[in-house]
């Protein structure tokens, strides 16, 4: 049975070939899976990587495996597509690089709504979906505003309510002690956790165990 913060059999199964790398000539290459388990107890504690208990092996081992795993995007592999919090300074550029994945043909570039709370009601946003034929699902703050030409922007409250779907997702990730407190100092370090918080938890889909 999987000790707290580790993987079970039939999730590693799953991920495993992920992580196999081509045997090479030297030391015997240390297990993956308990490099893998020695990350999220990290990932999931939040303690410092000298801090690791020590059937995990050095610290220092885990800790060059998973920068190894970083470097070649392993933890972005284990997820069908990525997400990233924004802010309303990022906003645009990141729907710019924005794709949504779909069972045929290639990613989509735009979509019919953009659900965001208060933080995003700008004007400048609002002319971005505008000119992509997207509708703004924000709600308006309370401050004063020049009068417009032609019909006031109708706000889709019902619409607006499937945004505890993301509300959630945040709730989620903060259960991971090493995201709430960043300690990383490199911003890959620190993806590269969140792309692995993202993977276990949809690997939670599939198999019913507590982390």
């Amino acid at each position: 049975m999987a000790k707290r913060y580790e993987l079970p059999d039939a999730a590693w199964d799953l991920v495993a070939d992920i992580f196999d790398e081509p045997r090479r000539s030297g030391r015997p290459r240390t297990d993956d899976r308990v490099m893998l388990n020695g990350i999220l107890w990290v990932l999931c504690s939040g303690a410092a990587w000298r801090d690791m208990p020590e059937r995990f092996g050095p610290w220092s081992t885990v800790y060059n495996r998973f920068r190894d795993w970083r470097s070649r995007g392993t933890f972005d592999q284990l997820l069908l597509s990525g997400g990233q919090a924004i802010d309303i300074t990022y906003a645009q550029p990141l729907l710019d690089e924005a794709y949504i994945p779909g069972l045929r043909g290639r990613p989509r570039k735009r979509w019919r709504w953009l659900l965001a709370d208060k933080g995003y009601d700008a004007e400048a946003l609002r002319r971005y979906c505008d000119r992509y034929r997207m509708q703004p699902v924000i709600p308006l703050r309370s401050m004063k505003r020049k009068p417009k030409p032609g019909l006031p922007r109708l706000f889709d409250r019902p619409k607006y309510r499937q945004r505890n779907i993301i509300e959630r997702m945040f709730g989620w990730l903060k259960e991971n002690r090493r995201i709430v407190t960043r300690f990383d100092k490199l911003a890959k370090s620190y993806a590269a956790m969140v792309s692995l918080a993202c993977a276990m938890r949809c690997l939670r889909h599939y198999f019913s165990y507590r982390t």
